[in-house]
């Protein structure tokens, strides 16, 4: 605790962003708004096939990210842990007319989109603030930042809605598109042509499915990548960022007989937008 108030008590106040892909490391006096970030999210990786058991991803260590306080917490996938439908269509002469038949297919949800999240304590940064203290002076006090049970339980869920975002994607991209084909995997696409049994057998598929998949497993693939990246987009990127924390040190957070300053991280109002508001095609 500090040991006597300044004359003119006052609170310093931080704000802390969860960006994807961009850190923010605050230098900026006590008195000023300043900027951490909270979480770099969705590390992209080139989608590679995998397999097709069906899983569901997300699992969340309570441990500081490598990158803290630049970030407190972190979600990161690799699209290679997908498992990717297929569209291959049959095509065999009876007669005068050519019949077509869909293979049935598969896909898989990422069983390794993982997230680690800041747990509950009191950490040291290494960096000090000038504040004047009791004595009128200017102190050079050390920052540190204390974060809460319930605090925890906030990155945490942070973390979480990331992973469900990137569930969702894959719901609504690659496993819809696994759902139309084997809808259609039993019926016969007839004409004179191989070519034209062909082409009905794919827009059956297509027309199973929104205009933005299409019948193209190239598009199921880029649009899942497109919905797994709106997860930054709409959580953590200005102005939807409701993955932003602030931290305020009041006047007895300053405590100048051990020449340090605590930041305590505040409740976060904005958290719970549920997956299917966000993650659209």
């Amino acid at each position: 605790m500090q040991h006597g108030r300044p004359s003119s008590p006052t609170s310093t106040r931080r704000e802390l962003r969860a960006d994807a892909h961009l850190c923010h490391s605050g230098c900026a006096h006590a008195q000023l708004a300043r900027v951490l970030s909270t979480g770099t999210l969705g590390v992209d990786h080139v989608a590679t096939p995998a397999g097709h058991d069906v899983a569901h991803a997300g699992t969340i260590d309570a441990r500081k990210p490598a990158g803290f306080p630049r970030d407190y917490g972190k979600t990161t996938w690799d699209y290679g842990g997908f498992g990717y439908p297929e569209l291959k269509i049959e095509a065999t002469k009876q007669g005068k007319m050519w019949e077509a038949k869909i293979q049935g297919t598969s896909s898989k949800d990422n069983p390794n989109v993982d997230g680690i999240a800041t747990p509950e304590g009191v950490y040291d940064l290494p960096e000090t603030e000038q504040l004047p203290g009791p004595d009128g002076k200017k102190h050079t006090l050390k920052v540190r930042y204390a974060v809460s049970a319930a605090n925890a339980a906030q990155i945490r869920a942070a973390e979480q809605e990331h992973i469900n975002d990137v569930s969702r994607a894959y719901e609504i991209t690659l496993k819809a598109a696994e759902t139309a084909v084997n809808a259609k995997a039993s019926v016969t696409f007839t004409a004179p042509t191989k070519a034209a049994a062909i082409a009905k057998a794919k827009k059956a598929v297509a027309e199973a499915l929104p205009k933005k998949l299409g019948a193209n497993p190239k598009t199921w693939k880029a649009m899942l990548v497109k919905c797994a990246k709106m997860t930054n987009q709409f959580r953590d990127n200005r102005p939807n960022d409701t993955h932003t924390f602030t931290a305020e040190a009041a006047a007895n957070d300053q405590d100048f007989d051990k020449k340090r300053i605590t930041y305590r991280v505040k409740h976060n109002t904005r958290l719970g937008k549920p997956s299917a508001a966000i993650i659209k095609l």
